[in-house]
């Protein structure tokens, strides 16, 4: 296997929180399904004592009903297994309690056994399918909803994300019409504005990739190239807005050497994304160092600097489309 690039511990974290997340989901099915195997005996059990109570007065009358109606219950509340069990008890209740000689039934008791376990039965199997028909609308519902959130949710993030450059624009437009003569600063408000400008078409290019990868058709033409390339590109590419805060941008490779498979464009995306939001996030006068070292068969790189971080809790979402930190 080829050389690659392994994700940071941030990636690690979010499968951590999603596999602990699974677990804690799985738990409560199973707890909840426990639940139900329990309610179809209690209330088999109350049912047979209430219909015992009860047959003074109802004789033969419907001596069965009252149990399939306890199936529909515990296949509906509990799934199909809870309600086969609650079957299966309903059968013996019925048969100790009202056959005279369970062991020995006349052809009308088999008769009437028989026919409440096929209608029991039947009844179970169709509320089993009415249980998965409601699980599958309101998950349907449930999806339907965060993607409703969603939606809502990267709007604002791309909103926010597009606020700065749009305020640099306006701020230095504002300003260039009341000093339309003073050469250092139309130069110095071009170099910001331009900057600015660069800021929204990676964010335009951002939208434009994240949308073809939800639908599959990002493109990605690996080919075998030096790491290094790809992080120096990303270097130039922000070292201007570094050095309005002063900030110190180092390369350190264990092996100058180091080579992957990949896409030099996406990796670019990649660093310098990385680079503008520790960037924006250093102090002035801070430092951001990325390094890189062959792990295994595999390359790892990290950017580090020394800004305010990531709260653990918020590990989670960094891989989020335009998710925020703070």
């Amino acid at each position: 296997m080829s050389p690659g690039i392994r994700a940071s511990a941030g990636e690690a974290a979010h499968g951590q929180s999603s596999a602990k997340h699974d677990r804690s989901r799985s738990a409560r099915r199973i707890s909840a399904a426990l639940g139900w195997y329990g309610a179809a005996l209690l209330l088999v059990g109350v049912t047979a004592w209430l219909r015992w109570l009860t047959d003074p007065i109802l004789g033969e009358l419907s001596r069965f009903l009252p149990f399939v109606l306890v199936v529909a219950l515990c296949t509906y509340g509990g799934g199909l297994g809870p309600g086969v069990l609650s079957l299966v008890l309903s059968a013996c209740a019925g048969t100790f309690l009202f056959i005279n000689r369970p062991l020995m039934p006349t052809t009308a008791d088999v008769f009437n056994l028989g026919l409440f376990v096929i209608q029991a039965g039947g009844v179970a199997f169709l509320t089993a399918a009415l249980r998965r028909a409601r699980d599958g609308a309101q998950s349907s519902a449930s999806r339907a909803q965060a993607a409703v959130r969603q939606k809502d949710q990267f709007v604002a993030r791309v909103s926010h994300e597009w606020r700065a450059p749009l305020n640099v624009l306006a701020g230095w437009t504002s300003q260039l019409g009341s000093r339309p003569h003073d050469a250092e600063f139309v130069a110095r408000a071009a170099s910001n504005m331009k900057r600015a400008i660069e800021t929204q078409q990676r964010l335009v290019q951002d939208l434009f990739d994240y949308s073809r990868g939800s639908r599959g058709r990002l493109s990605i033409h690996p080919v075998r190239l030096l790491i290094a390339t790809p992080i120096e590109a990303s270097f130039e590419a922000v070292r201007q807005e570094a050095a309005e805060k002063n900030i110190t941008l180092k390369l350190g490779l264990d092996d100058p050497g180091l080579r992957v498979w990949g896409d030099n464009q996406r990796l670019q995306q990649v660093f310098i994304n990385l680079l503008t939001n520790s960037i924006k996030f250093t102090p002035k006068g801070g430092r951001i160092t990325v390094s890189g070292r062959r792990v295994d068969e595999k390359v790892e790189v990290q950017v580090e600097d020394n800004g305010v971080g990531i709260d653990a809790g918020l590990l989670q979402q960094i891989f989020e489309p335009f998710a925020q930190g703070l």
